[in-house]
């Protein structure tokens, strides 16, 4: 029997790009959006849901407020006609936005494409286009960086105030639609 050499890669040697390139997707219960919930809940059984989920620069963020910034945020995002399938970049400076932001993308269905604020403009446009982002998160501050592409932006230091109306209930399974 002959053994065929490492290639590297999971797809089998000469097979195309192809529906079956890659993992398939995750279980609706193994996704991250459903991990953290699992976790907020567990903690509210033990009357732990208050505590530090993470430290920001403004202070300590609990389970509850990371749980309700992303519900909030997922819905504000849904009523902007950002749904499952979707891409969404992320151009956000401070790493609590970020998190908030990949929470609330996943829990509505979409993909969310972390973008590094240190390349150059140019290279930004390149990897918008290349990863067929349709909407960036970003801030009134990063406005300028996206002339040199063709997406729409939401931003989140401007959209506070309409962000934080939004009902902070979980969302219903409509609401997160399907990947």
């Amino acid at each position: 029997a002959t053994r065929r050499r490492w290639t590297g890669s999971r797809r089998r040697p000469g097979a195309g790009p192809g529906p079956d390139v890659g993992p398939p997707p995750a279980p609706a219960d193994d996704r991250i959006d459903r991990l953290f919930e699992r976790t907020c809940d567990e903690l509210r059984r033990h009357g732990r849901a208050h505590r530090d989920a993470v430290e920001t620069a403004d202070g300590p963020m609990s389970y509850v407020a990371l749980e309700t910034a992303a519900v909030r945020l997922a819905r504000y995002l849904r009523r902007r006609r950002i749904a499952a399938g979707d891409r969404v970049a992320l151009l956000l400076e401070k790493p609590e936005d970020a998190l908030v932001a990949q929470l609330a993308t996943a829990r509505i269905g979409a993909a969310w494409v972390p973008l590094d604020a240190r390349l150059p403009d140019a290279a930004l446009a390149a990897v918008l286009a290349a990863a067929g982002v349709g909407v960036v998160l970003t801030t009134t501050d990063e406005a300028s960086r996206l002339d040199g592409s063709d997406v729409d932006a939401v931003y989140v230091d401007r959209a506070r105030t309409q962000i934080a109306k939004e009902d902070a209930q979980r969302l219903t399974g409509t609401e997160r639609g399907s990947v």
